[in-house]
This record gives C-alpha cells, structure tokens and sequence, in this order.
C-alpha cells in the first residue's frame, strides 16, 4: 500500500476537521437555548384568537414557579410589539369597533402587570434566600447549641420556600382565571358587533 505523503494527510485533516465541528455545534444547539418564544400573531385574525394565541404561550412561562428564576428580556420584548401590533390595528378600526380592539389591549396591560409582579416575587424570593453570614457565636457556645442554630436556620429557610411558592401557586391561578376572562370579554364583544343588524352599524343605511 503507497504511504500518503505528510502534506496531502495535513490538507485532508484540514478540509475534514471544520465540517466536523459544524456538525458537532448544530447537534448541541439544545443546550442553553432560549426558551420557546411567542411571536406576535399574524396580523387578520380577530382579535380575541390574536390575544389567546398570544397569551396561552406566554402564560405558562410568565407563571412558572419562582425558582426557575426572571423571564428572558426577550419575553417582554414580544410582549410590547404585540401590543404595538394591537395598537396599530386599533388605530386603522372603525369606531364601531373600537371596543374590541380595547378590550385586546386590556389583555396586553394585564400580562405587563403580572409580569412586573413575577419580577418583584423573584426579587424577594431571592432575597429571602440570599446566604447570610452567620453571626460570631461566643466562644463558649457548646457545638450542640450550634448545630442547632444551624438545623433551625435552615428550616426556617425551608418554611419560606415552601410558602413563598405555595402563595406564588395560587395568584398564578387567580392570574390565569383573570388573563381567559379578560379574552372572553373581547369574544363577547366580537359577537356583539357581529350581531348587530347593518342599518345600525355607522356608515352603513
């Protein structure tokens, strides 16, 4: 068998290693990825399928618990050109029609709100949670005394955990009940104006 002479082994190595390392990134690009986004509807739907697309792929995340940490920047950021979106539309909408298109934007107002709630909660969870120092004990504190001021910090901390999430748990449901009300709301007006015979629509006679 002919030997490759060490320069053409050199060249092929080079041509073979960067389509290696293509394909090793694109097998890995799962790991630290962002979490799925919720693009802003397009644009001819009715408003009230606009808002509930939207809103059922936000709210799991913006519900999450806690512990899973502050939102991506990228979340409030679909959130307002969404809402810009709706703004747009409502401005190019017939006067008749400007209730739904409010009631929509009644929607966008209400996750921004509980948005900057689940931003505060973090902040305090994580405050909460911050490691403290534990204060100099005298020197004559037994170590069984503080063993125990250990065991009786780390369960006080366990307590908050607990009902900071618990309490975290149930707002979220209240949030969610208010989040489908206010997107029923825009349904009901939807069907309000649809009802409404032609002559008493303005413009029409």
């Amino acid at each position: 068998m002919k030997a490759i002479p060490i320069i053409t082994l050199f060249a092929m190595l080079a041509l073979t290693l960067p389509s290696l390392a293509a394909k090793k990134h694109k097998g890995g690009a799962g790991q630290g990825a962002a979490p799925p986004s919720a693009a802003p509807p397009a644009a001819g739907q009715l408003p009230s399928e606009q808002v509930s697309t939207f809103a059922g792929a936000l709210l799991d995340s913006i519900l999450a618990p806690l512990g899973k940490g502050s939102l991506p920047v990228q979340t409030r950021t679909q959130l307002t050109q969404f809402d810009q979106q709706l703004r747009s539309e409502a401005s190019k909408a017939p006067a008749e029609k400007q209730v739904i298109h409010q009631r929509a934007l009644a929607v966008t107002g209400a996750l921004a709100t509980i948005m900057d709630e689940r931003e505060k909660q973090v902040i305090a969870f994580r405050n909460s949670h911050t490691k403290r120092p534990m204060a100099a004990l005298a020197p004559k504190v037994t170590e069984n005394e503080r063993k125990r001021a250990r065991t009786e910090a780390s369960s006080e901390k366990n307590f908050f955990t607990a009902s900071e999430e618990q309490h975290w748990t149930q707002v979220s449901a209240t949030y969610r009940q208010q989040i489908q009300s206010l997107i029923e709301q825009v349904r009901i007006a939807e069907r309000q104006i649809s009802a409404q015979p032609a002559s008493l629509v303005p413009g029409n006679k």
